[in-house]
């Protein structure tokens, strides 16, 4: 009863704080501000992004949470350290025990962020739902406060008194709470971003869910974390002024407190290690010495049963190989959220060896001419990396497998012709299923769908998506296109006619280039998740992130004739990638290849400005990735940090295949004539067309020399 009468005394003096009122107000002001967020980002793709309470929740909550964190822990340090500046905590441990003081007041902040959390909530959602008279959804809004802002405050109260009653130093405090909130906005590892978290945007295509489970692990690793320095520093404050040694020997007799604190220690331990979402990066990269070129894949036999409602997947996989050389095994990525369990070969069961430090996997084969591999496997999708770019999900409202989440895993072999595909995805019958291939046969039984498909193809870059669709079907220069989309944002893709501007891609690719390399197989064109941001091109399968058909009806020109860009880019993969291969060394590639076809569109279609607004960032990108301090003193990069390192060579990697190149081409026009090169190229793409195509070769067929195209 006395502590509870002590903690209504204390939020009356709170309450009288002029500049906790002010604090509080200015952080209020602060959380207001993040309704206009993804126009603030440096995210350039998100800003026109059309506002909706997934995006003003989420970025009034972050915005929220990057001001209440520091504010909160400015007021918990001048609250704590009140009775230190003024001299009196000899007079207050004659009536009171001061760590009970200390609880208190902390719970007293912990009472006015809940005030902050709720007061900030409401003015926001007035101001969303009466001034800007936009639809609310009031379930968006409890998540983005409970889990995005309100523990962000939280875990800072607690750190904060954590660090201060360890150190009893105002300054230690704000220095080391300045340092942990700038690692915390700094990392890449969504496990340390305990302010803001990782997830700049929900999608409104996917939900919440598919990046929703990062957050909540987030926030469940930082809930431990705050309380173990909580509880730490609750060990070590001082006791009848003595240091923090003698201070701690007094403290650790009250054992529920040490016990307590060891436990949220083991906690963070576990939690550390047992992350169940994220795969490494490999650290062996595929390249050509990954590759066991005496062995050829001919066909792939897949039949995939998608659980959406615990995110998981069945698959049962034949692979049939042609062996020309002497080897022992077969090499496989595999995803690691995956897990065998059974393999034969040749119809004989068999185990496999993992490789350390890869997902790559080995299976003992005999040495006969022909070998048939039949895996099953099951389980849940991990990432790559973090989840701000993901290669795989599985949620109730959409599918997104990549090929390289490896839902399929890929043999790394070779191949003498083209593989033959063929398979089934089983889904929910609420979600329409994009294969890759032709479609065949869809069936419904037991409130699931299953889909059949075939194809051929070079290699096993096969990827499958689903969502509750509508779809549009068109015939172009004698290609069937297939456009996919949500209904969410169909007044989008009508007001801008987006069919439209496909068909006009479309037919100028086939114009320059010659016709679509399949009448068979149909080219489709699916909106994907903003969790995927760009687009992406595989087999017969093009896909766009969702904010490019979900922006605000006025946006600006720039915004919109990029947006169509990256899909442009993407169709061209389905000529220089998918019907010519480009195989060779940097700067040789298909992705320099699609960026030149996207930009002689992009010219003819659109103000010639813009265009060469994007020649400009290409010198610009080519010019960091090739001529930095680094790239000009490669002998300096040995001693940069292996993180750094790697990203300085994949910028490098990226600067040649995406920027060199498509300069060199234009530089090969500019020498050969605008009409002459383009004709070039369309033989060039006619002789090629399901085939390899080596730099040499381009070169020859174009009556180019790397000399004529040097850009340096």
């Amino acid at each position: 009863m006395k502590s509870f009468k002590l903690f209504k005394n204390e939020i009356k003096l709170f309450s009288k704080s002029k500049l906790i009122i002010l604090m509080l107000i200015l952080n209020i002001l602060i959380t207001i501000l993040g309704i206009n967020s993804i126009n603030n980002s440096n995210m350039m793709f998100l800003h026109n992004v059309k506002r909706t309470s997934l995006t003003i929740g989420l970025g009034t909550a972050r915005y929220g949470a990057l001001g209440g964190s520091l504010i909160f822990s400015i007021l918990l340090v001048f609250i704590l350290s009140k009775d230190s500046r003024k001299k009196s905590m000899g007079i207050i441990n004659s009536t009171i025990e001061y760590s009970k003081l200390i609880l208190i007041r902390v719970l007293t902040l912990i009472f006015y962020e809940v005030i902050f959390v709720v007061f900030s909530m409401i003015i926001v959602m007035v101001i969303q739902g009466l001034i800007l008279k936009i639809p609310l959804d009031f379930s968006v809004y409890i998540y983005c406060y409970s889990i995005v802002l309100f523990p962000a405050i939280l875990f800072s109260i607690l750190i904060t008194g954590g660090l201060y009653m360890l150190s009893g130093s105002m300054d230690i405090t704000f220095l080391t709470i300045t340092v942990l909130f700038f690692m915390s906005l700094l990392s890449p590892d969504y496990l340390l971003s305990w302010v803001q978290t990782s997830v700049a945007v929900f999608s409104d295509f996917a939900g919440i869910r598919p990046v929703g489970r990062f957050i909540l692990y987030n926030r469940l690793l930082w809930i431990f974390i705050s309380i173990s320095v909580f509880l730490v520093g609750y060990l070590s404050r001082r006791r009848y002024e003595r240091g923090i040694f003698a201070s701690l020997k007094i403290n650790i007799k009250t054992g529920g407190t040490v016990i307590l604190a060891i436990l949220c220690i083991v906690a963070i331990s576990l939690v550390w290690v047992k992350e169940p979402y994220v795969q490494a990066q490999y650290t062996i990269v595929i390249n050509d010495n990954d590759i066991d070129k005496d062995m050829y894949l001919k066909k792939i036999v897949s039949d995939v049963d998608i659980n959406s409602k615990d995110e998981s997947m069945k698959a049962y996989v034949s692979y049939c190989f042609e062996n020309k050389g002497n080897l022992d095994y077969i090499s496989f990525d595999t995803n690691k959220g995956l897990k065998i369990n059974s393999i034969k070969v040749n119809g004989k069961d068999t185990n496999y060896k993992k490789i350390k430090g890869t997902s790559f996997i080995q299976i003992p084969i005999l040495q006969n001419e022909d070998v048939n591999i039949e895996i099953n496997y099951d389980g849940k999708i991990k990432n790559y990396g973090q989840n701000t770019s993901m290669v795989g999900y599985i949620g109730e409202d959409s599918v997104y497998l990549l090929e390289n989440s490896q839902w399929i895993f890929r043999p790394l072999t070779g191949q003498k012709d083209l593989v033959e595909i063929s398979g089934s995805i089983t889904a929910p019958k609420d979600l329409t299923v994009v294969t890759p291939g032709k479609l065949i046969d869809v069936k419904s039984e037991d409130g699931k769908t299953r889909w059949k498909y075939e194809m051929k193809s070079f290699n096993t870059d096969i990827a499958i998506f689903a969502g509750r669709y509508s779809k549009s079907k068109f015939d172009v220069s004698g290609i069937n296109v297939e456009f996919y989309y949500s209904p969410r944002h169909e007044e989008y893709v009508k007001n801008k006619k987006m069919g439209k501007h496909i068909k006009n891609i479309i037919k100028f690719y086939s114009n320059k280039f010659g016709p679509y390399y399949s009448d068979r197989i149909p080219l489709k064109i699916v909106e994907t998740s903003i969790y995927k941001p760009g687009g992406h091109s595989s087999s017969n399968i093009i896909t766009f992130a969702e904010y490019m058909i979900n922006r605000d009806p006025e946006v600006e020109e720039y915004t919109f004739v990029h947006d169509i860009e990256i899909i442009a880019h993407e169709i061209a993969h389905q000529w220089w990638g998918s019907a010519v291969e480009c195989v060779g060394e940097p700067p040789w590639s298909s992705e320099g290849m699609a960026n030149y076809a996207a930009y002689k569109y992009i010219e003819g279609e659109f103000n010639k400005w813009i265009s060469r607004s994007n020649l400009h960032s290409w010198q610009n990108a080519y010019e960091r990735s090739n001529k930095g301090y680094y790239m000009r003193n490669p002998e300096k990069i040995k001693n940069l940090k292996a993180s750094y390192r790697e990203s300085l060579e994949m910028e490098k990697l990226n600067g040649r295949l995406y920027y060199e190149m498509p300069l060199k081409l234009l530089k090969g026009e500019e020498k050969l004539g605008e009409k002459k090169f383009l004709q070039n190229i369309s033989k060039v793409y006619k002789k090629y067309s399901l085939e390899e195509l080596t730099y040499h070769d381009f070169l020859k067929e174009m009556g180019l020399d790397k000399e004529m195209i040097s850009i340096e």
